[in-house]
């Protein structure tokens, strides 16, 4: 048997495959296959010996469930471990996956960062290795491993060889994250320094090395990425959404402000949502390979349904299906609309990801999702919207700043 999942599978789905290959023979030597959508994941499964986890929407998936579960813990009892023993490992994990309580050196957090500068089995294979030498620590309740400098000596080793290759404060910012992988203050299982002083335990300190340096070299990566990121938002077509709200059956007005980029760098959501990018509310970004995603900034309280309906609204007309905007607001996947996907707890609606990147292409152009977007939480607009008619492109405003 094999393990199918998403493209670029996150620290969930890597733990589960972990808790697999250890505790089920029939798993113990099974390949890792990766699939672009979910329809290709769902075909492989009936042709072949495959566990989809994390995708299909089967018993390991959690997504399109109203649950807070995630892959690991769906797997944890379908392996029937003992939750105690693996309790601050499958809570880490969940929480990490569900909560975004990761911190930049979590290894949930890392995988993201290196799965844009290396091949993907290389990622899955540095993942797994974690996840594999966490697994026989809490079996052996070894929670405390001891001190052994790799983490410093790897962090002074890669200061040197990035110098010169960002801005000062990329590199000071960069030298904080290497300071919080020295110092682990919360004492997690799932941090850069606990697993290389697992792995020196088990395997030796030249092991450990050659597994920390590519965690810490994903962190200046990561400080380099956001720095080019940051210049991509700055650059971005700015636009105004209209927003209306009812207050005391008084009308209340403001607007939502955005910036729609054309990007494939896993750090530009950061940098939207970063102070120094202005105090954007709205993210619009269309990937080379086509994928489009809209994220809102969570200190902005934007009613994102808005932006999911409206959206999906304009690709059923587009495409000439007839649909009631009332059906468009569910999470997850829409049957009406499959093209966009609504996640509402991060804020974000996805034409396609880099998890999922083979979904159908959206039929709108780029003015046009642009046109929605700032549309969406207009009024007037929603207005014509709810009574089943296509809006009149005349009150779709292009809301472009110059």
């Amino acid at each position: 048997m094999n393990f199918g999942t998403h493209k670029n599978p996150h620290g969930d789905e890597l733990c589960a495959f972990a808790f697999g290959m250890r505790f089920d023979p029939e798993y113990r030597n099974a390949r890792i296959v990766t699939f672009g959508s979910k329809g290709e994941a769902l075909l492989a499964a009936k042709a072949g010996d495959i566990t989809l986890i994390g995708i299909g929407d089967g018993a390991y998936d959690e997504h399109n469930k109203d649950c807070q579960e995630c892959a690991v813990t769906l797997i944890a009892r379908r392996f029937k471990l003992d939750e105690l023993m693996f309790f601050r490992l499958l809570e880490e994990v969940r929480s990490c996956d569900l909560q975004a309580k990761a911190r930049r050196t979590h290894i949930s957090e890392l995988l993201k960062i290196l799965y844009d500068h290396h091949s993907e089995t290389k990622v899955i294979a540095w993942g797994l290795e974690a996840y594999r030498i966490l697994i026989e620590a809490c079996e052996a309740g070894n929670y405390k491993p001891q001190p052994t400098g790799i983490i410093e000596e790897v962090s002074v080793e890669l200061t040197a060889k990035f110098a010169g290759t960002g801005s000062n404060q990329t590199m000071r910012e960069a030298w904080k994250d290497c300071q919080a992988a020295v110092n682990n203050n919360k004492g997690a299982l799932t941090e850069l320094r606990t697993v290389a002083e697992l792995i020196a335990e088990s395997e030796g300190r030249d092991a450990a090395k050659a597994w920390a340096k590519v965690g810490i070299e994903a962190l200046f990566q990561r400080q380099l990425d956001f720095e080019k990121a940051l210049e991509e938002v700055k650059k971005g077509s700015r636009f105004v959404a209209p927003w209306t709200r009812w207050d005391q059956g008084s009308a209340v007005n403001g607007s939502f402000y955005g910036v729609a980029i054309h990007s494939d760098n896993s750090q530009t959501v950061r940098a939207f949502r970063s102070n120094r990018a202005g105090n954007l509310d709205l993210l619009i970004v269309r990937q080379s390979n086509g994928n489009v995603q809209v994220f809102s900034n969570s200190k902005s309280n934007v009613p994102m349904v808005q932006c999911a309906k409206a959206l999906r609204f304009a690709e059923a007309s587009k495409r000439g299906i007839s649909v009631s905007i009332n059906d468009l607001g569910v999470e997850g996947d829409c049957k009406e609309v499959p093209q966009w996907h609504f996640f509402a707890k991060g804020g974000m609606v996805m034409n396609g990801s880099k998890s999922h990147p083979n979904i159908e292409r959206t039929h709108l152009s780029n003015r046009e999702i642009l046109e929605v977007v700032a549309s969406a939480f207009n009024e007037r607009v929603r207005t014509k919207q709810d009574a089943g008619r296509r809006p009149d492109e005349r009150v779709l405003p292009n809301r472009v700043l110059k």
